[in-house]
């Protein structure tokens, strides 16, 4: 335990100094904060179009479903793979200390830069929705808009979790995990959601809501094998690999 929680620690000064992941956590800011301030000068008669709850749904899956998920693949695949790059891996597998406590810590501190994003999204969006659509938003919308956003980032977690397997098994390379952060990304923006068993159309289904009970039921079961092979996979694979 105290070796997790001193694994953590060191994961959390080295993001602070990492001008990579402050960037992505800019840009992760500035894409709402963008996508806000443009709407904001919209002609009221598309404004009226689209109504606040479409606006909405929409601003949150292009932040977190569709960049979101770039970015925080990026950020996952950089702490692994520099831990590779920079050989510091040897060093800190040299003390007498569980392999998953390192592994771990690496997925907690992911989770919780994803919670942060989650979290200026929700701020940005909200004072957004009083800016765009000053007549209509209220507390009830902020709220409503924070539970979109905890969904989304709960969705984005499950997708990218067999990333963490393919970070592992890479080693040093930088691109097969960005390849599959792309290509599951792309696949999840698609409309077609007719085969519920595939994990990123289970995400597209399971966000807009809309969908046969059965067809969300699959869905749901289909992203929590998905997310939970790869958890397995890069759990074990770690703890078997050879430095």
């Amino acid at each position: 335990m105290w070796a997790l929680l001193d694994f953590i620690a060191a994961e959390l000064l080295k993001l602070k100094n990492n001008r990579l992941v402050l960037a992505a956590t800019l840009l992760a800011l500035l894409i709402p904060a963008g996508m806000v301030w443009q709407d904001s000068g919209r002609p009221d008669w598309w404004l009226e179009a689209i109504g606040l709850e479409s606006w909405a749904q929409a601003e949150v899956q292009t932040s977190l479903l569709i960049i979101g998920p770039i970015l925080s693949g990026f950020v996952l695949t950089h702490m692994i793979q520099l831990e590779y790059s920079e050989r510091t891996i040897i060093s800190m597998l040299t003390a007498p200390v569980p392999r998953k406590a390192l592994l771990g810590s690496k997925l907690i501190v992911w989770l919780l830069w994803n919670a942060v994003i989650a979290l200026e999204t929700w701020i940005v969006l909200a004072v957004g929705s009083y800016i765009v659509y000053p007549d209509a938003a209220s507390a009830a919308t902020a709220l409503w808009i924070g539970s979109l956003v905890g969904k989304c980032t709960l969705l984005s977690i499950g997708l990218l979790l067999p990333v963490l397997a393919v970070s592992v098994w890479q080693r040093k390379l930088f691109y097969p995990s960005l390849l599959l952060v792309f290509f599951l990304t792309m696949l999840s923006a698609l409309t077609y959601q007719t085969y519920p068993v595939l994990p990123f159309m289970a995400v597209n289904m399971l966000f807009n809501g809309s969908a046969p009970a059965a067809y969300m039921l699959t869905a749901k079961i289909s992203l929590t094998l998905w997310a939970t092979a790869g958890l397995c996979a890069a759990l074990v694979s770690f703890d078997r690999q050879a430095l």
